[in-house]
């Protein structure tokens, strides 16, 4: 069965209407049908009740009033979900970006424009959220969607029969679509441009903006829209999404948190893999495009793989994308987000709805260097499994829990498409003749992975040139498809064995070295100051606290320090504690541990006395210089107090250790 997130929906939904009790995670760990039968429970009776217009909006009969809405036109208000919130904040953000404004374009043959247009009108009177507007500027709090008894459909058909026609007028085309605002307020926010390009040929791009469905739905609707232009009565909607919006309510925010508290324990910062390549920003907009393209033989093996190792692709997609992100930013965790499908088993009907369920999620991994491949992205599975129980959690809470309100945990997103588009165009009565199927979805997201499995896979890497250049993107996508190869080799190795060196590195690295020329060595740096010091030992070497010392009187008060370091017994490579002060004895300690062969271990002196002991014990220090600062050694630690020592007096040749 996999384990694949819709699928499991559609499994669970179906055992449902047949009064079985199944949830999504039962079929992760059981993929057999011999091993879910005993997992099954009858099925609870779910009876419905009315609930009045605007009950789920949380104002009162006085405050809808004041909205000042024409009521005899609106069915219905409601808060917004967690994903759409975001999308409207960055909508409104980024306006004229042209983020979240979704496309899809197709060349039909064979289409009678009246019948596709009353089809298409039809099956969005019958889905409330092609009927929704989303008000903010009326309200103080949070926003709310207004769903209207009606919405007329934007449906624009025009003939350029006999006209010149190239790549560079359809693409003009399909920009002026996208780059047309739509008024979230005012519904509806999809639009059909239709152009006749041949006797029997059309070119549809159909735009609308994301914040109405995810992409399990849009193919829904599609295929929809394909059966009733072939005459086929559709069964009635006995959910809507306003019922996904009441199941939001009345789950336990408070287990949510706990569970989300825990899975970041890991997270100790954000992941940037655009500052990876440095910090600086391209004077760039809009987005662009890389693939990997994987042939059925090559798919079919992945597919083998995950099934061998009892994950799903999605699994195997992450880890890989975990490596990549570890090689790149040298962090031991890394985060990145993942889009999960969001729809609740618990939910009847929820995998006919039409509406926006995914969410975007934190996916925080350390990969361990001595564990199995197979272990680990076992281990990852497992993680996915609990993570749908709290996959509706406000990505905004969570990094609230992760101390980073309003602040990215990552800049990249994994989302793997479980129902395209194709699909949805099969669903019509053969009569129509479909290609050069073009989809477009672009989000906020510096790299965006969109991952699209049949049989066979493709990944769309999604990413801006204002953050990445396309020399960058290249070698992101040649680092994933050898990261892919490698893991998939032998489950058995341990990751830590595997070279992340793609072959266009290693040639890069021998063509640098290929150039590469004896550096002269270089003196260490105190002996490079007591070189200073014989060469001009007048010169002014350090100024601090309205005090001056020359290379000569530094030179000289580090040697008597450091001799009295070796009389007390200070051996080479033992550690030195040096409480730093903003003082000349400071520098002249440092420096003094140094020429002793020694390794000073700097102090914050703002530390309380038991940090400083814990510090001391810690790393093996032997001896404890301090200046005005009172820093009691701790037992067996001897002390110098600098603030009393006299750097006139003794040796002041450099000492020579034995190293």
């Amino acid at each position: 069965l996999g384990g694949d997130s819709i699928i499991s929906l559609q499994i669970v939904g179906r055992a449902r209407r047949a009064g079985l009790m199944l949830e999504p995670r039962d079929v992760f760990r059981h993929q057999t049908i011999e091993l879910l039968a005993p997992l099954c429970r009858a099925a609870q009776d779910d009876t419905r009740t009315a609930v009045a217009r605007g009950a789920l909006s949380g104002l009162s009969d006085e405050e809808l009033v004041r909205l000042g809405l024409d009521w005899d036109r609106i069915e219905d208000i409601y808060p917004l979900s967690p994903m759409q919130q975001g999308m409207l904040f960055h909508s409104l953000r980024d306006a004229g970006s042209g983020v979240y404004v979704n496309q899809i374009s197709v060349e039909i043959g064979g289409l009678d424009v009246e019948r596709l247009r009353a089809a298409w009108q039809d099956v969005s009177a019958r889905h409330p959220m092609l009927r929704t507007g989303f008000l903010w500027r009326e309200l103080s709090g949070s926003p709310l969607q207004a769903v209207y008894h009606q919405a007329t459909l934007p449906f624009e058909a025009e003939d350029w029969r006999g006209q010149v026609i190239d790549e560079a007028r359809l693409a003009a085309a399909l920009a002026g679509e996208r780059d047309a605002e739509f008024d979230l307020a005012r519904p509806p926010l999809q639009r059909v441009r239709l152009l006749r390009l041949e006797d029997d040929r059309h070119g549809l791009i159909w735009t609308y903006h994301h914040i109405l469905m995810d992409g399990w739905s849009s193919a829904r609707f599609i295929g929809e829209i394909l059966q009733r232009y072939a005459g086929r009565t559709l069964a009635p909607n006995p959910t809507h999404y306003r019922d996904y919006v009441a199941w939001l309510l009345a789950q336990d925010a408070d287990a949510a948190e706990c569970f989300w508290r825990g899975q970041l324990s890991a997270f100790d910062q954000p992941t940037q893999l655009a500052d990876a390549f440095g910090a600086r920003r391209y004077d760039e907009h809009g987005h662009r495009r890389v693939y990997t393209r994987l042939d059925a033989d090559a798919t079919s093996a992945l597919k083998t793989f995950a099934r061998r190792e009892r994950i799903t692709l999605n699994t195997l997609i992450q880890g890989v994308w975990a490596l990549l992100l570890q090689r790149h930013t040298g962090q031991q965790t890394v985060s990145f987000g993942v889009t999960v499908a969001g729809r609740p088993a618990g939910l009847d009907g929820a995998e006919q709805m039409i509406g926006l369920f995914i969410n975007t999620l934190p996916m925080i991994e350390t990969p361990p260097l001595a564990s199995s491949i197979g272990d680990w992205l076992r281990a990852i599975q497992s993680r996915n499994a609990a993570i749908r129980n709290y996959e509706q959690t406000p990505l905004y809470d969570i990094q609230s829990w992760a101390g980073r309100s309003g602040q990215a945990m990552f800049d990249s997103i994994i989302v793997f498409e479980n129902y395209p588009v194709e699909r949805g165009l099969l669903q019509g009565d053969g009569s129509l003749q479909f290609g050069g199927l073009r989809n477009v979805d672009v989000t906020n997201y510096p790299m965006d992975l969109s991952v699209l499995v049949e049989d066979t896979l493709q990944v769309e890497y999604t990413y801006m040139p204002s953050h990445f250049t396309s020399v960058e993107a290249e070698r992101i996508r040649a680092q994933f498809e050898h990261l892919l190869a490698a893991l998939t080799r032998n489950s058995e190795a341990r990751l830590g064995a595997i070279d992340a060196a793609t072959i266009h590195d290693q040639a890069r690295a021998l063509s640098c070295n290929g150039h590469a020329v004896p550096a002269a060595p270089a003196p260490f740096v105190h002996e490079a100051i007591g070189g200073h010091a014989i060469i001009d030992p007048a010169r002014t070497a350090l100024m601090i606290g309205g005090r001056s010392l020359s290379y000569g009187a530094l030179d000289r008060h580090a040697n008597r320090l450091a001799h009295r370091l070796i009389t007390k017994g200070l051996l080479p490579d033992q550690r030195v504690g040096v409480v730093v002060e903003r003082e000349a004895a400071t520098i002249v300690a440092l420096l003094a541990v140094l020429k002793a062969g020694g390794a000073y271990v700097p102090l914050d002196p703002e530390l309380p006395r038991e940090r400083v002991s814990y510090v001391m014990r810690d790393s093996g220090a032997a001896f404890l210089l301090s200046g005005s600062r009172d820093a009691p050694a701790p037992d067996g630690i001897q002390r110098i107090d600098l603030a009393s020592f006299d750097f006139e007096t003794g040796p002041d040749h450099p000492p020579q250790p034995r190293l």
